[in-house]
């Protein structure tokens, strides 16, 4: 691999390890922002709503959510794993076998036992790396058992890459929630997205 292609792929590195951190970040806040919109909009459901028409969106919106697990279980695991699988380029199989190599239970029979549940945490780390994609974790985990990492090529710079979108399309997908508008905007503002969300939520449920 030339110099600018190593440059790019530990450039992407640093991305990927900033976006990762600040995803957690944001989860954090959205699920603080999602406690406080909820016990906002319940509140504000009982003021604003009838007995009846409470007692019709909650129905609704258990039924929304009764179909939308139904929905996820139309797509079996199975699927999901073998495609993912299918896109691995060559040099990350390699890391995978590395870490497989060092820390597979079958591997660890004459190590201590609080070695082998760190290695077999590790190791099943990495086999969720590989099932999601996730090269960045991979590399840790890779790195944290002093796996060799092959010379950085094509396959590992598309991976991260589409990591790096994937973390990105999730962190927007986040600051997109009404909820999380509503709990950074003033007071002012708030009320004005909670009624718009009520409104929204009363006449696509019930109407």
């Amino acid at each position: 691999m030339s110099a600018k292609n190593r440059q790019k792929f530990e450039l992407l590195i640093l991305q990927a390890r900033y976006l990762r951190a600040q995803l957690e970040v944001d989860k954090k806040t959205y699920e603080e922002s999602q406690k406080s919109f909820s016990e906002s909009f319940n509140q504000r459901v009982k003021e604003a709503l009838t007995k009846e028409q409470r007692k019709n969106l909650e129905k609704a919106t258990k039924q929304k959510e009764k179909e939308k697990e139904i929905k996820k279980e139309k797509v079996p695991n199975d699927e999901i794993k073998q495609e993912s699988k299918a896109h691995h380029p060559e040099s990350i199989k390699k890391i995978y076998k590395g870490i497989a190599t060092k820390s597979h239970p079958d591997k660890l029979v004459n190590v201590s036992e609080i070695e082998a549940d760190i290695k077999k945490q590790l190791f099943r780390e990495a086999q969720s790396a590989m099932e999601n994609q996730d090269f960045l974790n991979l590399f840790d985990i890779a790195k944290a058992l002093d796996v060799e990492i092959p010379e950085p090529e094509k396959g590992q710079i598309d991976t991260l890459e589409k990591n790096i979108k994937d973390v990105k399309n999730e962190i927007k997908q986040i600051k997109e929630t009404s909820a999380w508008h509503w709990y950074h905007s003033s007071d002012e503002k708030k009320d004005e997205i909670m009624v718009r969300y009520i409104q929204y939520v009363y006449e696509s449920h019930i109407k």
